[in-house]
């Protein structure tokens, strides 16, 4: 018997084979080197219900075999740990049994311990290497802050020597004992101070929130105030070199992004311009950034434009590269731009090279509408939503500071909020996902096709975003009032533990 399957020795593969009765005929020598276990111990080895424990339980090799007994068909158990007897090895594979001939079956050992061994330690290099990425995130904000910081201490100190004179003008007006006449040129001081210190309050806040590493999260947000944060960081820099920095934003649009990252993107740009224009010896000295709808595209763009000479030819396959600088030895990481690529990236949008010549070279982000790029986000999130634990809600609101204010309450009390800003694009996602509460604004509540919805989930609540004189809509299970606020709107939902579902009015 043993040389009809001599052949079995040639494979790189543990095999056995058992009868009818479960017991071991013949093993390969392959096997013997996997199990760990010696020829005269295999032999002592009366039938398979003593060969080997399942560690986790997920292969039971008596019951697989009598499923192929009673089937005739091939079986391929789940992955799962192992142990043979008399061994301390743990071994991970998978176990296949086939049946050979009308008195034999063959069973197969996949051996992953290997193939494990490599992904756990592919695993640790990947996350080490998400940690490294995100280190780099942060000295990049770091260098920025280091090269603006000079410019920022300037920006901070005209605000406070207005500050610190009207302060002295006061004293001298209130020592005086001054009169009525007086009570303007006090007013003028006090006002004088107050927006000298809402300035540097703003230039700090700006600062503490660019340099913040916190959690990503997009939400909607102006591409005006955006880019208007962006150049608050990098303005008093472009006065220091006597550059003209040129804001073109007039037609205000929305976006949906996580606001820290593109802001690092639009400072990487708008430094690597002024850099351009102070290396260059042409006589404009100008840098301008503007933003523009593509509404045949659903997109919009952010232009950076710059008198400079230019990207060389040579470089111009590499600048988004990373580590690739032109600046000498110690002056640039030559992470700007590469990390700017892949910050676009994560958004679905583009960032590319524009016109290239001399006193005029651009680079320009094509961006998703704040719409498109929802959408997008909804679509993916739908996919790992636990079903069977969590409250889904979607809002349907056209008013962006209502929709991020129900992005930041995602997760609360076991809670799913998805945001849209369309009614007709929400009967798509009613179609992928059983949503279990629907909170809407009275406009988007007279455009949903409230009968289409019901047809279907019956079972689905309303709650309306309103205000008192609103609160008179049929159909409604129960009222979200203005101003949002977090224990109002979850407790209004009825989701804290052990409320009902009763109509509230909030």
């Amino acid at each position: 018997m043993r040389e009809d399957k001599s052949y079995l020795d040639q494979l790189f593969e543990p095999v056995i084979i058992v009868n009818q009765s479960k017991q071991l005929v013949y093993y390969n020598h392959y096997f013997s080197t996997f199990s760990g276990l010696s020829p005269r111990k295999i032999k002592k080895i009366e039938d398979i219900s003593n060969l080997f424990t399942s560690v986790d339980k997920r292969i039971d090799l008596i019951s697989h075999f009598e499923e192929v007994l009673s089937s005739g068909h091939p079986f391929v158990s789940k992955e799962g740990e192992i142990q043979f007897h008399q061994s301390s090895d743990i071994i991970n594979c998978v176990v296949k049994i086939n049946k050979v001939s009308d008195e034999e079956y063959l069973i197969c050992f996949n051996d992953l311990s290997i193939e494990k061994s490599i992904y756990d330690k592919y695993r640790k290099q990947v996350e080490e290497l998400k940690v490294s990425y995100k280190q780099l995130v942060h000295a990049d904000k770091l260098k920025s802050i280091g090269e603006l910081s000079a410019g920022i201490s300037h920006e901070i100190s005209n605000p406070l020597t207005i500050a610190s004179g009207n302060t002295e003008i006061l004293e001298i007006l209130l020592a005086e004992q001054v009169g009525v006449e007086s009570k303007e040129d006090i007013l003028e001081s006090i006002s004088n101070i107050q927006n000298s210190l809402l300035r540097i309050n703003k230039i700090t806040l700006n600062m503490k929130k660019f340099i913040h590493e916190g959690v990503k999260q997009k939400k909607f947000v102006s591409v005006k105030n955006l880019i208007e944060s962006s150049v608050s960081l990098v303005a008093s820099s472009y006065e220091r070199q006597s550059v003209s920095l040129l804001i073109d934003s007039s037609t205000d649009i929305s976006a949906y992004v996580d606001e820290l990252a593109i802001e690092q993107v639009l400072v990487n740009l708008l430094k690597n311009a002024l850099d351009s224009v102070v290396q260059s010896n042409n006589k404009k000295k100008e840098v301008s950034i503007k933003a523009s709808s593509r509404e045949e595209s659903d997109s919009f763009t952010i232009e950076v434009i710059d008198s400079g000479n230019g990207v060389d030819k040579e470089n111009v396959e590499s600048i988004f590269n990373p580590f690739f600088t032109t600046k000498e030895l110690g002056e640039g990481t030559g992470m700007g731009l590469s990390l700017s690529s892949q910050i676009i990236d994560e958004h679905q949008g583009s960032i590319k090279l524009g016109e290239n010549r001399k006193e005029h070279c651009s680079f320009i982000i094509e961006l998703p509408s704040a719409e498109i790029s929802n959408y997008l986000e909804i679509q993916a999130k739908i996919s790992n939503i636990d079903t069977s634990s969590t409250t889904k809600v979607l809002v349907l609101d056209e008013d962006y500071d209502h929709l991020n204010f129900f992005i930041a309450l995602n997760g609360e009390r076991g809670t799913s909020f998805i945001v849209s800003r369309s009614a007709s694009k929400s009967l798509d996602l009613l179609e992928n996902i059983e949503i279990d509460k629907i909170i809407i604004s009275k406009n988007l509540h007279s455009k949903l096709d409230i009968k289409k919805v019901s047809s279907l989930n019956e079972k689905i609540e309303f709650y309306l975003i309103a205000s008192e004189e609103d609160k008179k809509i049929k159909g409604i299970q129960g009222y979200v009032s203005l101003p949002l606020d977090k224990e109002s709107v979850l407790t209004s939902l009825s989701i804290a533990a052990g409320e009902g579902h009763e109509e509230e009015e909030v």
